[in-house]
């Protein structure tokens, strides 16, 4: 058995010298030489993970989604690719008022009528408890708004 380990590691140990000094003549091209074009997609903008291809009636509607959903509003520029000005616009009132409010108020319903359904699930003083702090929130969160 230690035969055996014994070539199969002096194999290994052939193929990683090889690796090893195929890495040490490659030749690594000079800077002023031509570089082939690169055909990846361009990076999206600092500070964001994509670069956002909704349209500013979905955007608005997206961030009041995420809104109500108490994500931060870099979190929402970083994972959709909106601008994190236009968002804190939105959420500041500064931009889109009415649209933006009527939006948080109906993903707000939503979200309630959620969480109220989920809360079903559990029985007894644990399920009221739990109701009365979901109905809490909620006021919070439309008189927020």
């Amino acid at each position: 058995m230690a035969f055996l380990f014994a070539i199969a590691g002096a194999s290994l140990e052939k193929r990683a010298r090889a690796m090893l000094e195929s890495a040490r003549t490659r030749v690594i091209p000079m800077m002023n030489e031509p570089v082939a074009t690169d055909e990846r997609t361009p990076s999206p903008p600092d500070g964001y993970s994509r670069v956002c291809e909704l349209s500013r009636e979905q955007q608005i509607a997206v961030v009041a989604q995420f809104h109500m959903h108490q994500i931060k509003p870099n979190r929402i520029a970083y994972r959709m690719g909106i601008d994190i000005a236009f968002i804190e616009a939105l959420i500041a009132g500064e931009v889109e008022a009415e649209k933006f409010r009527s939006l948080c108020e109906r993903f707000g319903r939503q979200r309630y009528r959620e969480r109220m359904r989920e809360s079903g699930e559990r029985n007894g003083a644990a399920r009221f408890e739990l109701q009365r702090e979901i109905e809490k929130e909620f006021q919070r969160e439309i008189q927020g708004v």
